[in-house]
């Protein structure tokens, strides 16, 4: 068809403008098309939805109803927290909450000396973003602050105690003698031939000798900054020992944690590794690691 034939043709219609891009339906995009797609795809993904709505519309009522509006927020003792007392009918006893909200973290570890445990907590906390967060540096050492240090320093500043400072005493003296070690090594690294290879040593020779192991004197500094902040707050403050009968509450979870994930995760890897190892050796240790692993899990 020429553009004549169009232009003479009075009920021709051809479009010389596009369209503005309309949304898609409702059906396909859209919060509907989710809950089609969702919660509604098939019976038995309808059956359970329309269940937990049922469960949702009996319960949130009864928990609103408990945890805030008939709940107890301030009282002078237990009588506030008490039906037949008040007069109507009692929910959740905020008042007894804070007021032994210090006893659920602390239990009965001894007020004065509670700041060891909040140090406690925030060295977990740092060594968890340090691990967790990818735009953190230096993850080595962060691995080895959280599975070497923290275990370390959970012990000296929870337990306390002679034994603890004679523990820190000793562990300063073996830091300064690494300390002093590397400090000549950095000088004269031909003495570390006796445990690194030839190879490592070379690279080690043609470093300055503020960069040679600064590896391991990275681990030893930071070891001797967390031990010696210990050491002056145990020489300021005292580290007294404080029984584990006083320990309690949220000290006792992050302990059993804390202790889970040191042990566990390093366990967990040689075990994994051996049973990759055992599959190319003797049937019995492959039997022996699988049945550790399952034993594990």
């Amino acid at each position: 068809m020429t553009d004549a034939t169009i232009e003479n043709a009075p009920y021709a219609f051809v479009r010389k403008e596009t369209l503005p891009q309309e949304s898609p339906p409702l059906s396909v995009a859209g919060p509907i098309a989710w809950i089609r797609a969702n919660l509604f795809s098939g019976p038995v993904n309808s059956l359970m939805t329309l269940v937990c709505v049922y469960i949702v519309v009996t319960s949130v009522p009864d928990l609103v109803r408990f945890y805030f509006i008939d709940a107890v927020w301030s009282g002078a003792n237990r009588d506030a927290c008490l039906a037949d007392k008040v007069g109507r009918p009692v929910g959740a006893c905020w008042a007894y909450i804070a007021d032994r909200f210090q006893y659920f973290i602390y239990g009965s570890y001894p007020i004065p000396q509670r700041w060891r445990v909040n140090i406690v907590f925030a060295m977990f906390a740092l060594g968890i973003v340090w691990l967790l967060w990818d735009r953190m540096p230096l993850k080595k050492v962060g691995f080895f602050f959280f599975f070497v240090l923290l275990p370390i320093s959970a012990y000296l500043l929870l337990l306390g105690g002679p034994a603890a400072e004679g523990f820190l005493r000793t562990l300063l003296i073996l830091t300064f003698a690494l300390m002093a070690i590397y400090l000549v090594l950095s000088f004269a690294p031909g003495l570390a031939r006796f445990w690194i290879g030839p190879a490592f040593l070379a690279v080690e020779e043609a470093l300055p000798p503020w960069k040679r192991f600064y590896r391991v004197k990275r681990l030893i500094l930071l070891s001797l900054v967390v031990l010696g902040v210990i050491a002056i707050l145990a020489d300021s403050a005292g580290l007294p020992r404080v029984d584990t009968g006083l320990w309690g509450g949220m000290v006792v979870t992050f302990l059993i944690s804390a202790v889970g994930i040191v042990f566990s995760l390093p366990l967990g890897v040689m075990l994994a590794l051996g049973r990759a190892r055992g599959c190319r050796s003797s049937s019995s240790s492959r039997w022996s690691l699988s049945s550790s692993c399952a034993a594990c899990r």
